[in-house]
């Protein structure tokens, strides 16, 4: 089950770098460090890391139709 979130991790890593969006990939990376910090379970690590990606995406989606 490691491996899901791994994945999931590089590729909205990899989705970041596609929308130049850095505090995206901080912002997963600090999610992944405080969460194994806290001793949360893969999938809500999973769930957070998820969660944060479609919120860079839907800010990026806004900023883009705004200009």
């Amino acid at each position: 089950m490691i491996w899901l979130l791994a994945f999931s991790v590089v590729a909205s890593l990899l989705g970041s770098l596609r929308y130049k969006a850095p505090a995206a990939i901080a912002g997963s990376a600090f999610v992944v460090v405080a969460g194994i910090g806290l001793g949360l379970a893969w999938w809500q690590l999973l769930v957070c890391v998820i969660t944060l990606q479609l919120s860079y995406f839907a800010m990026a989606l806004l900023i883009n139709s705004a200009r």
